[in-house]
Parts: C-alpha cells; structure tokens; sequence
C-alpha cells in the first residue's frame, strides 16, 4: 500500500502498524528527465496542438475508479475545448474507450503505464 493510505488504515480500521508494508512507485528519475528532452512524434504532438490537455497515468483497472473522470471531462468539455489523454492499460480500456466515445470526450488512450 502507499504510505499516504498508513494513517487510515491503522486510525480508522485499528491495522496493527507492524502489519502494513509500504511499496513505493518506482522511478527512475534520470530516464525520464532525459526522455522531456526528445522531441515528440507528429501523433503526439497532434494530441497536444489544439487544446488544453489533461493526463491520467495508471492502470485501467475498477480499483483505479477513472470512470469518473470521464464525467467530470464531459462536463468540462461543454465549457471549453480540452483534451484527455489515458497513458496505461488494462481490463477498463475497452469500457472506458466505449464510454469515452458515447460521451464524444476526445480522450486518447497511450500504450501502457
């Protein structure tokens, strides 16, 4: 679990703190400062042209709960034009792709997290 979540779960569930185990996001810092240097591709930087962007990162999982996100855009999209780009994959795409489009969001899903 992240260490963000510790607190909750021994202050309002009374885990024993001996019992959880923090596993941090790896990152590998160096790599990704080096790959902001590159230049983008002609399709990615078409998705980043002609609006506002908003980025979600993570696996596309119930657990994740994007499902939301794509409400709160719709909304969004009907003030102003933007963009949502999903960078990850899993289980929801296919229902997250097919809400997206029953929406008319202009979401883009990239490759895997």
């Amino acid at each position: 679990m992240s260490r963000d979540i510790i607190p909750e779960f021994i202050e309002g569930f009374g885990v024993k703190p001996n019992k959880i185990i923090t596993i941090n996001n790896f990152f590998e810092v160096a790599q990704i400062e080096a790959k902001s240097y590159e230049p983008l591709s002609a399709a990615e930087a078409a998705v980043y042209a002609a609006a506002p962007v908003l980025v979600t990162s993570g696996r596309l999982t119930l657990q994740k709960n994007q499902a939301p996100l794509l409400h709160s855009f719709a909304a969004l999209r009907q003030r102003q034009p933007a963009k949502l780009v999903f960078v990850g994959d899993g289980e929801l795409r296919e229902a997250l792709t097919a809400r997206a489009r029953e929406w008319a969001c202009a979401c883009t899903l990239l490759g895997r997290a």
